[in-house]
């Protein structure tokens, strides 16, 4: 079967446990790194599927990073084509972008484990039916989005704002299922200097926070990648 397609937007990020997940279902993991001007995408029609992850960046910032807007097209010609497509937090923004739909500032900035509520609809869905209708993964963004027209919401926060959507074949996630607690340590160790005056959160409260909640969210987060690997082995199959 041909392989999936990891995309990463920054150094910082490692993937998390998504590849050993996805892999240990017996697919193979392809990478790119997106800011690289050299390297090669591979074109949907190579690819069993897709899955673009986070970033500290703003999804409609193109002219700072013009990478964005490979990204954006490589996910609306994935969809297109019926690829299974995952979209994590900045992932799921270009997603949204990427189906033509706006992304804005969020009601309040979200970092830490705040719950998330499944819809009924959830239940059924290939990916996000393992999850238990209350759960809490982490999340560390400032922007939000409506699902879009024809879209099924998956997921919702504390006050109502999307956390989850499937069109298709394509599903965007705002909440991060692949984090571990080491690459943690490494994001809040990068942007220490902010966490307080910006996001309101003291850092040893974080890890604290990371160290009680981070093996449930993980087991979470296996189940939603292997899910993801079935999903895309089972792909001939209608859309859901």
């Amino acid at each position: 079967m041909r392989p999936v397609l990891l995309v990463r937007n920054e150094h910082e990020d490692d993937f998390g446990l998504a590849r050993a997940s996805i892999e240990g279902e017996g697919l193979e993991c392809l990478t790119v790194d997106a800011w690289n001007p050299a390297v090669e995408w591979p074109s949907p029609d190579r690819v069993s599927g897709l899955v673009v992850f986070g970033g500290a960046m703003n999804c409609d910032q193109v002219d700072r990073f013009p990478h964005l807007g490979r990204v954006r097209s490589l996910m609306a010609d994935a969809a297109h084509a019926e690829l299974p497509v995952l979209g994590v937090c900045l992932g799921a923004q270009i997603l949204v972008r990427a189906f033509g739909r706006p992304v804005f500032p969020a009601p309040r900035r979200e970092l830490g484990f705040p719950e998330i509520r499944l819809e009924p609809e959830a239940a059924a869905d290939p990916v996000l039916g393992g999850l238990p209708s209350r759960a809490r993964l982490f999340q560390w963004h400032e922007d939000a989005f409506d699902a879009p027209p024809g879209a099924t919401v998956l997921a919702r926060d504390a006050g109502g704002g999307t956390q989850a959507f499937r069109l298709d074949r394509a599903l965007a996630v705002q909440f991060h299922p692949e984090v571990t607690a080491p690459e943690l340590d490494r994001w809040f160790a990068e942007a220490s200097a902010t966490l307080e005056p910006v996001w309101g959160r003291v850092e040893s409260e974080l890890r604290l926070e990371v160290a009680e909640r981070i093996g449930e969210a993980n087991a979470h987060g296996r189940e939603l990648f292997r899910r993801f690997a079935r999903y895309v082995q089972g792909s001939g199959s209608d859309p859901v």
